[in-house]
């Protein structure tokens, strides 16, 4: 075949590789050649279920040698495109759903972790509330139990108290003005100065149990010691404890029978870190008296007690020893038997 012959066929001849497009087989193309060759019109046939299809890098020989290999023909720009276009869409899908299952499961995860932490916070404030409920119902229980006992019924045996401790007192009639902050080195004080003004300090006697919240300064208790008052002490463990507590009003609730009896002269009130420094290792009630010599009363000492826990034994033959009248400035009375 001629060169300029082969140059006559048409381009599909060459690049077509695939059965499905291609308008001819292989052999129909040799036949369509032979045929431009001899000066025949060119007629390539319908294409056949049979007909073999040129295979991708074959090459075709005639009687001027061989000619160009067929190549692969490609995906026109259209075809391209629709392909991706179909490619991304199905992706978006895909990735559409992943998206809506990871938030669906989102979703679900936000409300168990809701409902948790709701259930984590009604279990808190409950457990708050019944906290706050017990010890007050606690002690209400632990001081209604000694209705009608002996003062030396109430509480811990007189054992659970230590040796008295005295100390040479300072300050009787040392008044400082209201408000004055007075620093005492003891911890809880006995005497030293303090306050005066009338119905501030000394403190009147109508109320004998007082909570941290209540408490008068301790520079108008202070000016009652003075008075011949012996105070109960309790620290932070004592007040914290249900027990303790209810005892310690107890004691309070049977001295406060008279409000005229001087010889029932006692208040039971809080020591905090505040305050000063912590009572001995392992006590936690503490009772103090300004003692005085009854016909010298310049000479006058502290005096203190600890104990381990509340105890109405000890206490009554503490107020016993150092009665009210024993103090630099008694406030009358008598000294009855209780």
């Amino acid at each position: 075949m001629r060169p300029s012959a082969l140059r006559s066929l048409p381009r599909s001849f060459w690049i077509c590789s695939r059965p499905a497009v291609c308008p001819l087989g292989s052999t129909a193309r040799r036949s369509a050649a032979e045929a431009s060759t001899r000066g025949e019109p060119r007629s390539w046939g319908s294409p056949t279920a049979g007909a073999p299809s040129a295979t991708p890098g074959a090459s075709i020989s005639g009687s001027t040698g061989p000619l160009r290999r067929l190549t692969a023909i490609q995906p026109t720009r259209h075809e391209v495109s629709r392909t991706v276009a179909k490619t991304t869409k199905s992706e978006k899908s895909e990735r559409q759903k992943v998206i809506e299952d990871i938030r669906r499961k989102q979703k679900s995860a936000d409300k168990r972790q809701g409902r948790i932490i709701l259930g984590v916070c009604l279990t808190i404030a409950a457990a708050i509330v019944i906290a706050a409920a017990y010890n007050p119902v606690r002690t209400w229980i632990e001081q209604r139990k000694y209705n009608g006992e002996a003062l030396s019924s109430i509480g811990g045996p007189a054992s659970s108290c230590g040796e008295t401790i005295t100390k040479d007192a300072t300050g009787s009639g040392d008044h400082r003005a209201t408000g004055e902050q007075i620093t005492y080195d003891d911890a809880p004080p006995a005497f030293g100065p303090h306050w005066n003004e009338g119905g501030v300090a000394p403190v009147p006697m109508e109320d004998r149990f007082y909570t941290k919240d209540s408490r008068p300064e301790l520079e108008a208790l202070v000016h009652n010691l003075e008075h011949g008052f012996t105070i109960l002490w309790y620290d932070e463990t004592a007040a914290d404890d249900s027990t303790m507590l209810g005892e310690i009003k107890a004691i309070a609730k049977k001295l406060s029978v008279s409000d005229t009896n001087n010889r029932l002269a006692f208040k039971a009130v809080p020591w905090t870190k505040d305050d000063g420094k912590a009572f001995p290792k392992g006590q936690h009630i503490a009772f103090t008296h300004w003692d005085a010599d009854k016909d010298d009363t310049t000479k006058s000492e502290g005096v203190w007690q600890y104990c381990s826990e509340p105890s109405g034994a000890a206490l009554e033959t503490f107020m016993k020893e150092h009665p009210y009248y024993a103090s630099p400035e008694p406030i009358g009375g008598y000294a009855g038997k209780q």
